[in-house]
């Protein structure tokens, strides 16, 4: 798995070629698989599509926790429950929290408690 943060003016042509590579894989049922081969054919220097020949800047960047996070249910589970009985936890997270549904997990934590775990990110009370 992974995340993309995308220049909001100048990403469509590299998403339209990523689109391209995964049409070129229709079997494969991974997206990364044909991202991982754009990125190679870009660092190679290889031919482009020709319908789509303009250069993406693509920076693959290693796993950083102070810039991303990804909880999984059992520190939802005790982040919220610490919320909902003592108010905010303390916790600094990262600027950006990704809650992934990993095999369907996350449906598991009742409404109540997913609440205060994102009122606790938010730095809210409860109320």
């Amino acid at each position: 798995g992974g995340q993309m943060i995308l220049r909001r003016g100048g990403s469509e042509v590299c998403l339209e070629r990523w689109r391209w590579y995964m049409d070129q894989l229709p079997l494969e049922k991974k997206d990364q698989t044909s991202l991982k081969m754009m990125v190679d054919k870009e660092r190679e220097g290889s031919e482009l599509p020709q319908h789509n020949t303009t250069k993406c800047n693509l920076i693959v960047m290693k796993q950083s926790p102070d810039l991303i996070e990804f909880p999984i249910p059992k520190t939802v589970r005790v982040l919220g429950k610490h919320h909902r009985l003592n108010g905010p936890t303390g916790h600094k997270y990262a600027p950006l929290v990704h809650i992934r549904n990993t095999y369907g997990k996350i449906n598991t934590l009742s409404e109540d408690n997913y609440r205060h775990f994102i009122q606790d990110i938010l730095g809210l009370q409860d109320g």
